[in-house]
């Protein structure tokens, strides 16, 4: 390009000054123009083809700037340096220095007006072009800098926002972007954080990019783990999620970040995983003060999902008539599930179906189908005790886990023989599909719909279909208003679940239920001291309060209603507790002796025991506590384990809630409930691959326990005692709900 400039200003040497034309170079200019549009449509062209360029747009709008506005630049210093020393040589240089001041602000506007002397068509068109151009080129230096700065400028606006809560995802894709959408739904003012983004050239990722800007994120090229995001403060919350798609990175980075954080404080670090040498890599890793969880997104959904809508199954059970049901005449009513493939998400389905389904009054079936000719073999090598044949049945005494799975390999869904199966099936209630695309999910769910009605009759919603849709987008489609209906809008009355909005979503990833029900219940045997005291306490106020006369009584507890509200960290809450009884204590003293100061103040000695529960509870419990929370955190087997206690306590509270018209009937039920909480952990321990063995064996996943509930050591059966934890929640649940309690069979979807 210069080469060619250097001879155009040799052959357009002039002797002496004369009018400017512009001419020719007017016409070089527009051919710089149009190469550069041209390359601009080339590059947008690799970009869809899917292609890396070589150069990136920008730079191709500073070339074709800058060469435009020399080449237009050249005859003003053509006509003022003619007749001069070296004039080719000092033409090229001036008009080259002009050219690049036009991006500095710092062009010579004097020289550049020159242009419109000339009253030809072609210089006039230059002018034009050039002050377009003095427009054009600061933007385009602007935008230079600033993608050249754009990582210290966020990383600025991190640092200058420190009391902001920090989310920080180690890759930027769709999975990191769903969750970063909620994040920013739950929490305004969050700081959210992608790293090791570095393909934005790439139109798929260009999406990506464009959609991370949206959420207002900070985008950062350097990998998560070499990044200093604050590994000594202590007042921002920040968390990890190693959420890239290779899951050994995901290993290998979380191990880094635990070296780099261990020490500090409000730090949460989320592993995306599903393979167990994760779990054993993060259980031998000591986190210090780090909390760790291992993200199984396929359990995820599942556990969420029995917990949110699993009551709805034993609703849709109970519409079974009788005279379909024959095995029902009398107690318990079977619950029959349809497990359609044996993918990952129906494989973590029957498992969990296996000690959900141990209810009172319930029996649980499980038929799943799969096309893989040796489904059956694997998943019983998977949970061998859960299907051996002493295990795998209905129990009549009703002192063992209850259920009958039944693995149907080498099925195909699509054939006639499957359906012809189907129609001796007259008592199912609910049926989960996942074939592993949502196409062949959405056009089977259609088919069982379209069988069932015709087995049931085109009004009946039973059985309940459920079924795995990937694609967020689908899933709200499909949802929208009553769902899918046929060309006559009959309802097909399917619940499609799994979408990516769904599965990466703050409640199900951060912030779930489950976890928070999971981590009180792990602590509930530490709190046992500080729950004694505390019941003393209350005792004591209750019996000063039965002394007071009846207005004074009335006021008192009025007072006392107002509570403080409960914190979610467990240690805050106790002390909030102990706080509330003082409080408690110091209203009732001065009930009694407002009218006689000289009386002794009887709530002293309540004080007394608060005090001294204080000074235990800080100097031993607290510890505990801590101790006690990292290990939840620590290892899985605590987290999956609570979990399911918590999923199975949530529906089993909602049936008693029909069934039991005092909280205090359950005094009554005391063994029934610790039998039916260690038959639930029987059948939970064998979907965790569990064997009975006289010793424990951890490693070997042996367990001596796992016998029928009146085998067990009274030790061990005071430990199923969950009374204390089941009139908790009843009572909650019955002061939530007093007013609009499900009916029996009333459906919740």
């Amino acid at each position: 390009m210069l080469t060619f400039l250097f001879g155009l200003t040799q052959a357009m040497k002039p002797e002496t000054e004369s009018p400017i034309t512009w001419t020719v170079e007017f016409y070089a200019a527009l051919v710089i123009l149009a190469l550069m549009f041209c390359a601009l449509a080339y590059v947008h062209h690799l970009k869809k083809s899917k292609k890396k360029s070589f150069i990136k747009a920008l730079s191709i709008w500073i070339l074709g700037v800058y060469f435009s506005a020399l080449a237009l630049t050249l005859p003003i210093y053509m006509n003022g340096l003619a007749g001069k020393a070296d004039y080719a040589l000092r033409v090229i240089v001036s008009s080259m220095h002009q050219a690049f001041q036009m991006f500095t602000l710092d062009v010579d506007r004097d020289i550049v007006v020159q242009l419109a002397v000339a009253q030809n068509w072609e210089s006039q068109a230059a002018y034009r072009i050039l002050s377009v151009e003095l427009i054009a080129a600061p933007v385009l230096t602007f935008a230079f800098v600033l993608s050249f700065f754009k990582s210290f400028l966020d990383m600025l606006r991190y640092w200058m926002l420190f009391l902001c809560d920090a989310y920080i995802f180690s890759e930027l894709n769709e999975r990191s972007l769903a969750l970063a959408k909620s994040v920013r739904e739950k929490d305004p003012q969050a700081l959210i954080v992608f790293t090791g983004a570095t393909n934005k050239e790439d139109e798929s990722m260009a999406d990506l990019f464009e959609e991370a800007e949206q959420v207002d994120a900070i985008i950062q090229k350097k990998e998560i783990h070499n990044i200093n995001f604050g590994s000594k403060g202590k007042r921002r919350k920040l968390y990890f999620f190693t959420i890239k798609e290779d899951e050994t990175k995901n290993q290998i980075q979380s191990l880094q970040l635990i070296d780099k954080y261990q020490k500090r404080k409000n730090t949460w670090l989320y592993v995306f995983s599903t393979r167990i040498e994760c779990e054993m890599l993060l259980n031998q890793k000591d986190a210090g003060e780090i909390i760790v969880r291992r993200i199984n997104v396929i359990q995820s959904l599942v556990y969420n999902h029995l917990y949110n809508d699993g009551y709805s199954v034993f609703l849709a059970a109970d519409k079974i008539p009788p005279e379909k049901a024959p095995q029902a005449k009398e107690n318990p009513a079977p619950v029959h599930c349809l497990v359609i493939g044996m993918g990952q998400h129906g494989t973590e389905m029957v498992k969990a179906l296996s000690w959900f389904g141990q209810m009172p009054g319930y029996q649980m079936i499980i038929d799943a189908y799969e096309k893989d000719e040796h489904a059956n073999e694997r998943f019983t090598a998977q949970c061998p005790e859960l299907m051996s044949e002493e295990h795998n049945r209905m129990d009549p005494s009703g002192d063992e886990a209850s259920y009958r799975i039944t693995i149907h390999s080498g099925v195909d869904v699509a054939l006639s023989t499957f359906e012809e199966e189907i129609r001796q099936m007259t008592d199912v209630c609910y049926v989960f599909i996942s074939l592993g695309s949502d196409e062949d999910n959405i056009r089977t769910a259609i088919a069982m719909r379209t069988l069932f009605s015709a087995m049931n009759g085109k009004d009946s919603d039973v059985p309940m279909i459920e079924t795995v849709v990937y694609q967020t987008e689908e899933v709200h489609a499909l949802n929208a208003g009553e769902g899918i209906s046929d060309y006559l809008h009959e309802p097909y009355r399917i619940h499609f679940i799994g979408s990516m909005e769904e599965v990466f979503s703050v409640d199900v990833i951060m912030q779930s239920e489950i976890e928070k029900e999971a981590k009180k219940y792990h602590l509930q045997w530490v709190e046992t001291t500080v729950e004694i005291e505390l019941e003393k306490a209350d005792r004591q106020i209750e019996e000063l309060l039965k002394k007071l006369p009846e207005e004074e009584k009335k006021k008192a507890e009025a007072i006392l209603k107002s509570k403080q509200p409960e914190q979610d960290d467990p240690i805050e809450s106790i002390r909030n507790r102990i706080k509330q009884k003082k409080e408690a204590a110091d209203i009732v003293g001065q009930l009694f002796t407002r009218n006689d100061p000289a009386e002794t103040n009887p709530a002293a000695g309540i004080k007394i025991i608060l005090e001294n529960l204080n000074t235990t509870f800080e100097n031993t419990i607290k510890g505990s506590i801590i101790e006690k929370i990292k290990m939840f955190y620590r290892y899985e087997y605590y987290f999956r384990s609570c979990s399911s206690v918590v999923i199975h306590v949530n529906t089993l509270i909602r049936l008693l809630n029909r069934k039991v018209e005092q909280v205090d009937e359950l005094d009554a039920r005391k063994e029934d409930l610790s039998r039916l909480e260690h038959i639930r952990w029987n059948a939970y321990m064998r979907s965790e691959q569990y064997r009975f063995a006289p010793e424990i064996n951890r490693l070997g996943r042996l367990h001596k326990d796992l016998v029928p509930f009146s085998q067990l050591e009274m030790e061990e059966q005071d430990k199923d005692d969950r009374l204390k934890y089941l009139k908790n929640l009843v009572s909650a649940l019955r002061e939530q709900e007093e007013t609009n309690r499900p009916a029996a069979g009333e459906t919740e979807k």
